[in-house]
């Protein structure tokens, strides 16, 4: 199917100019379109690198189409393989920090790369003044470098164990995650740092289970020693009811802008 090309495709040289116009096309689950396909190739990577990265498309308006091209270039650039795009790439997880596209793609793009991408994305999470969602999607993209490249398992690994060694000064949520990957890739070494932060109660259990879980999970342990404990919001006790306080107009209007955003989010992830 051909797209037009938008009013500015000019900044962008053909074929490149047509992922200004293919907006929401080809961006459910793993139905990528092959870019290749289109004449994109490695001579475009340095504008692909750009396109990605271009404020003004990656805060278009959401029915603008070309709010879909940074999308479609850092695709195209995983599909590249292109490793001059790993470092844009994973700075882009900490410029774009509320995009669900972002955080659910770069990790997998980043994996795609594969060597070039691990120092930059260990940066990312090791930075502590980052978001801790930032991170946590810097922790699932040395996942998927390790997965789709086993020559460098053991180089993420490394990476993933040195981070949990700071467990005491990082949130429960990044630790949970850490250990969460580390057992994906059967990172038996590192159980006694899982064993200790567990043990502080500074790992989330509701992200891979607790210690005995994991313990399960590595092998380590044949089944469970003691009962599940119980979820953490039925030991929590509840707040009493208090009535609803009227609201004003004004946050009366600003809930509805909230709830249009969310809206629009989900419609562009359909």
């Amino acid at each position: 199917m051909e797209t037009k090309s938008t009013p500015d495709a000019a900044a962008y040289p053909p074929p490149l100019d047509r992922l200004l116009g293919l907006g929401g096309l080809f961006t459910r689950g793993d139905d990528w379109r092959d870019y290749r396909q289109m004449g994109i190739g490695p001579g475009h990577v340095p504008d692909l690198i750009r396109m990605a990265g271009d404020p003004e498309l990656n805060h278009a308006d959401e029915d603008d189409p070309r709010v879909y091209a940074p999308l479609h270039a850092w695709r195209a650039l995983g599909q590249l393989a292109a490793p001059e795009a790993a470092a844009p790439l994973a700075q882009l997880l900490v410029r774009l920090p509320d995009d669900d596209f972002a955080d659910e793609e770069l990790p997998e793009v980043l994996g795609m790369i594969g060597a070039a991408s691990v120092d930059p994305v260990a940066a990312v999470l090791a930075d502590p003044a980052l978001e801790e969602e930032t991170r946590i999607s810097a922790t699932r993209a040395l996942h998927e470098i390790a997965t789709r490249h086993p020559e460098l398992r053991d180089r993420c690994v490394e990476v993933l164990t040195r981070q949990l060694e700071r467990w005491a000064e990082q949130p429960e949520g990044l630790n949970g995650f850490l250990v969460d990957y580390l057992v994906e890739l059967r990172a038996v070494e590192a159980a006694p740092l899982m064993q200790a932060a567990f043990e502080a109660g500074l790992a989330d259990p509701s992200i891979r289970g607790d210690w005995e879980d994991v313990q399960i999970d590595l092998g380590l342990l044949e089944e469970r020693l003691t009962p599940h404990p119980p979820p953490p919001w039925m030991a929590r006790p509840q707040p009493p009811r208090t009535p609803p306080r009227e609201i004003s107009p004004g946050e009366r209007a600003r809930k509805l802008r909230k709830a249009q955003k969310q809206a629009a989010k989900r419609k562009r992830k359909k």
